[in-house]
């Protein structure tokens, strides 16, 4: 049987800082353990990500360094035919 403990673990070890987004985490928390799974199955899904690199690093405005967007993206999707890339 899949424990919160476990769940959590789970959820710590994503492309994210641990614990961070708050009350979505917890949702996807407790569709994991009503499914008992840490794959849980959602339909309809629709997701749209946005990620990037604009000089807030160097700013010191964000609290994470620019390698993450790059983390966050491929963790999100690896298959580079379902992302697009917007270059300004």
């Amino acid at each position: 049987m899949l424990t919160a403990d476990e769940t959590r673990r789970h959820l710590d070890a994503l492309a994210k800082s641990p614990s961070r987004p708050g009350r979505l985490e917890d949702l996807a928390a407790k569709l994991c353990l009503s499914q008992q799974t840490l794959a849980p199955q959602t339909t309809p899904r629709r997701a749209v990500v946005f990620a990037a690199y604009h000089g807030v690093v160097a700013a010191w405005v964000s609290a994470w360094p620019s390698v993450v967007t790059r983390v966050v993206d491929v963790g999100v999707d690896p298959a580079p035919a379902r992302r697009t890339r917007f270059d300004t």
